[in-house]
């Protein structure tokens, strides 16, 4: 009977862990979609930046969003890892990503946002300059899109 009830125990625990996990990040970019863009860029009017990205200036077709610190340097041994949030963009021909800093996986979101990068590529491999001002990617996106991918 033991064995069996531990069984059951064994089963069921990574399931749940796994559901913990999946609300973690549901959490995370649930608060990363309603970030006022204007703590991100303080030249920008206050919105919300899941809005901000399709509805506003960027007219954005698709966004993804995810946790992901892909461009961070690799944290060092016992140290707290940053968490971000990787919001894949696209428009056209044109895609990319933009990563945000929400906080770090062992205190939670925590802290400032801030915004670390944008990445803006096109059709062919081009792609625009970096940036990290949140404003600069409406401009990013057009400058990408009037060169047709050449």
């Amino acid at each position: 009977m033991n064995t069996r009830c531990l069984m059951i125990v064994l089963i069921l625990v990574p399931s749940s862990l796994s559901a913990n996990t999946r609300s973690t990040e549901r959490q995370v970019v649930s608060y990363a979609k309603g970030l006022n863009v204007a703590k991100l860029d303080s030249t920008l009017s206050s919105q919300r930046l899941d809005e901000w990205l399709r509805l506003g200036p960027a007219h954005l077709e698709k966004v993804t969003w995810e946790i992901s610190c892909d461009l961070k340097d690799p944290q060092t041994p016992n140290s707290d890892p940053t968490m971000c949030v990787k919001v894949r963009i696209f428009r056209g021909n044109v895609a990319g990503w933009i990563i945000i800093t929400v906080g770090t996986f062992r205190a939670g979101i925590r802290g400032e946002p801030h915004l670390d990068h944008i990445f803006v590529a096109f059709g062919n491999g081009g792609r625009a300059p970096d940036s990290s001002n949140l404003s600069d990617l409406p401009r990013l996106l057009d400058a990408a899109s009037s060169t047709g991918g050449r």
